[in-house]
Order: structure tokens, then C-alpha cells, then sequence
């Protein structure tokens, strides 16, 4: 091995090591102040103690996610107990799942940027990754049994594999994805439609150099002319395409049978989880981006450049800033947990913000706008196909969704991330920081200001 490879080792280990020092202190702390079972955790690990005990016929009908997370925490942990002859069902090792899970999203990570950047310096790579490591929402629910981190530990591996070009194997882990969390099904769509759409441009020799919305056109008139003028061609593309997206079309049509057999999208307690039409989720998650990614989104030169966008498209400018007005003011879908639920951040935010009044509300407007354009501005290093599939999953994983629960943007805000130049240290310091003072602060709140709601006895705390 040679040096260069060797320092790269040691940086790589030395880094993980501290992280996993520090989270692994944090989850001993997170236990000791709540070692009982709290929130969704009420529902989440009785199922899995009943797996456990080989009982796989009952299932609480308040939960509303597939059981991915139990079958593999039972897969790992039955087979341990039985040799280790220990009692591991209980919820201090359940919760170590997500640990181990993290631990595995680390290397994902830092796999994915040395793969999507290859340009970057060592350093750079390892703080982006020691960065996305602690990304506050995932981070929060690895000291919890909750299903967000082993989610997003098959999102990145699907991905993974996606870029290495091993579709199928892709696909398995896609499945994965989708037994932690339904909406997964639209980022194994994202792969299989990059996957099918790349092929296509191959066999038809389209360019993808041109604008998106100029891409689109072409790509439409091209593809819905090859079975009419050009049948030979049009049956070569979809036998490649079935020969490289096989799994997903699979996963697919699982799912689809998935949907009919359960007459719905959630497993369980489906009058609280109907899908809807909340155009409103695509504002906040731009708002949520502006927030968390500040450091590559806003700059004074990025504002002055957007400033001077407005003013020459202005009227561009106006009409999206008067259908925002229009979804804030009349299409906003409002959830009765985020009216009556403290225990959620969301609730606040909701209370004090977003859901004040109408005036405060579409004060904000400015602030989206700015962040969608900068996003797009950020992602002009990407392909057209990549931008166009990315925004349209996007929408979809975030629109159908009523309740305002951050962690429905987990999935979209790390692929964006992972997607992005980092272009300086400071950058990169500014994200670190943010994250370190988000994760500080939500921690210190749960663990030092539990509450009581009324004529009632057991602890209420503050998370996500």
C-alpha cells in the first residue's frame, strides 16, 4: 500500500473512531435519562419483542410503517442472544440497531462522495462526511427505535450500487428501503428512471447538454417517435432497459400489489395518514434546506445575483410569488397531531411561524423563492435528467404528505447534499457548526426539560 493510501486509512479510521466515541457516549446518556420506551417507541418495540419471541402473526394496528426495521433487528439480535446466551430484546440493545446502523451510513457516506467527487481532497471528503454523519435529523433518532436511520442505511447503499452501474443488487437494497419506509418507493422510481433514461439517450444518441426544460421536450418527441418510426431501435431500448431495471420494475409491481392487498399506503392507523394534496411541503422543504445547508446556498455575491434575477425576470418572479401566496393562503393541508402535539418541535414552529397568520406566513415567501433558486443555481453542475427526476421525486415524496414531520425530508435533503461542490473549508466548518449547535440544542432539550401534560404522570420530551 502506498503512503498516500496509507494516510488515507489512518485520516479515515482516526475520524470514525472519534465519531463513534462520541455517539456511542451520547446514546448511554440518551439511555440513562429515558430508558424506557417513549413515543413511537411504545408501538415500535413491543413488535419487535413479540418478533423476538418467534411471535409473527401479531401486529399492532397503530403502526404504520412495513416491518423492516424488526426483521432486521430480530435477524441480528436472536441469533446473538442464542450464542451469547444473553437476554438482548430489551430497549437498550434495540436502540443500538440505529447505532450500528450510523456506523455503516458513515462509510456509505464517505463511499458515495469519494464516488461523486473524486476531484475533492481527503479532508474535505472526510469532514463532508463526518458532517452528513450528524446531519441533526438522523443523528437525534440513533439514540432512538425509530426506522429513519436504518432507512436511510439502504437508500445509500441502493444508491450505492446505483452509481457502480449493479442495478439489481440496487434494487434488493431498494426493497430493504421500502420494508423501513412506503416512500422509499420513490427514490428506487429516481434510480430506475435515471437508469432508463440514460439508456435511452444511449441508444438514440440524445444529447443532454441542452436546458432542462429544452432536454425534456426533445427526449419526449424522441422516445414517442421511436415505436412508430424506428420499431427495431424502440424494442433494443426496452430490452435493455428490462435487462438493467429488471429489479426495480419487480419492486414495482410488488409494491403496487402491496398497495391493493392493504387498500392503502399506511400499514396501520390509516384515517391519521391519508395521502392528500399539500402543495405547501414543497415551501417548507426549501425553507428547510435554506436553513440547514446555508452555507453553500447563501452568500452576499448569491443574493446580489438573485436580486438582479428578479428584476429581469419580474414578471417570472411575480407569478411564482403569487401561486405561493395562493397554495399558503388556500391549499395549506393542516394536521390535527401538528395543532396538538408539544411534543414536537414542529408544534412550535407551526404555533410561532408558519401557522401564526397569513401575513407572517407568506413573509416567508421571499426566502423560498430565494432558496429555489439557489438550489437550482447550486445542482448546474448536474444533468438535466438528474435535475428534472430529482425535482419530480421530490415533489412526490413531499406533497402527498399532510402532517409537517421534518423527517419526511431526510431522504431528499441527503441526496441533495451528496450532490453538491464543496468549494472551501469554511464551508465546511459553517456546516459543521450548524449541525453541532442543532443536535446540541435538541438534545439539551429533551434531556433537560421534560415536562407533564395534565392529570397525567409519565414524563413528556421535547424531539423532533
Amino acid at each position: 500500500m502506498m503512503w498516500r493510501e496509507k494516510e488515507q486509512v489512518l485520516m479515515f479510521t482516526f475520524t470514525f473512531v472519534i465519531y463513534a466515541v462520541c455517539t456511542i457516549i451520547l446514546f448511554n446518556i440518551m439511555y440513562r435519562t429515558q430508558p424506557t420506551p417513549y413515543m413511537d417507541e411504545i408501538f415500535h418495540i413491543p413488535q419487535t419483542q413479540s418478533y423476538c419471541k418467534g411471535n409473527f402473526t401479531k401486529w399492532d394496528p397503530k403502526i404504520t410503517t412495513p416491518p423492516g426495521l424488526y426483521l432486521s433487528t430480530v435477524g441480528v439480535l436472536v441469533p446473538l442472544a442464542q450464542w451469547l446466551g444473553w437476554e438482548v430484546c430489551e430497549v437498550y440493545f434495540l436502540r443500538l440497531t440505529n447505532v450500528f446502523f450510523v456506523f455503516g451510513n458513515f462509510y456509505l457516506l464517505y463511499c458515495l462522495l469519494l464516488n461523486l467527487h473524486p476531484q475533492i481532497s481527503e479532508s474535505k471528503l472526510l469532514l463532508s462526511c463526518l458532517n452528513l454523519s450528524i446531519f441533526p435529523l438522523t443523528y437525534f433518532f440513533v439514540f432512538l427505535y425509530y426506522t429513519d436511520v436504518g432507512n436511510l442505511f439502504f437508500f445509500l447503499l441502493m444508491y450505492t450500487f446505483h452509481l457502480q452501474g449493479q442495478d439489481l443488487v440496487a434494487a434488493l437494497f431498494g426493497v430493504m428501503a421500502v420494508f423501513f419506509r412506503q416512500t422509499s418507493i420513490i427514490w428506487v422510481f429516481f434510480m430506475a428512471a435515471e437508469s432508463s433514461v440514460y439508456i435511452t439517450m444511449k441508444r438514440t444518441k440524445l444529447e443532454k447538454k441542452s436546458s432542462s426544460l429544452q432536454f425534456l421536450k426533445k427526449f419526449i418527441s424522441t422516445t414517442a417517435a421511436l415505436p412508430v418510426h424506428h420499431k427495431k431501435q424502440f424494442v433494443n431500448v426496452l430490452i435493455d432497459i428490462l435487462d438493467t431495471c429488471g429489479g426495480y420494475l419487480l419492486t414495482a409491481v410488488g409494491f403496487i400489489v402491496f398497495l391493493y392487498r392493504n387498500k392503502g399506503f399506511a400499514l396501520g392507523d390509516k384515517d391519521a395518514h391519508v395521502l392528500c394534496f399539500n402543495v405547501s411541503q414543497v415551501c417548507y422543504f426549501l425553507g428547510f434546506v435554506l436553513v440547514f445547508c446555508s452555507p453553500f446556498l447563501l452568500s452576499p455575491g448569491k443574493v446580489k445575483k438573485f436580486i438582479s434575477f428578479c428584476i429581469k425576470e419580474w414578471v417570472l418572479t411575480a407569478a411564482v410569488t403569487a401561486v405561493m401566496i395562493l397554495v399558503l393562503e388556500y391549499l395549506v393541508q393542516i394536521h390535527p397531531y401538528l395543532l396538538a402535539d408539544n411534543r414536537h418541535l414542529t408544534f412550535y414552529v407551526w404555533q410561532r411561524f408558519l401557522g401564526r397568520n397569513s401575513l407572517l406566513s407568506c413573509a416567508f415567501i421571499p426566502v423560498y423563492i430565494f432558496s429555489g433558486w439557489t438550489v437550482l443555481q447550486t445542482l448546474q453542475h448536474k444533468d438535466s435528467v438528474w435535475q428534472l427526476l430529482y425535482i419530480l421525486c421530490l415533489v412526490l415524496s413531499v406533497v402527498p404528505q399532510k402532517l409537517l414531520e421534518f423527517r419526511y425530508f431526510i431522504i431528499p435533503y441527503v441526496l441533495f447534499r451528496l450532490n453538491i461542490q464543496v468549494n472551501s473549508y469554511i464551508q465546511l466548518f459553517l456546516e459543521f457548526s450548524i449541525y453541532v449547535f442543532v443536535n446540541a440544542f435538541t438534545l439539551v432539550l429533551f434531556l433537560n426539560k421534560p415536562f407533564y401534560w395534565e392529570g397525567q404522570s409519565e414524563i413528556q420530551r421535547i424531539m423532533w
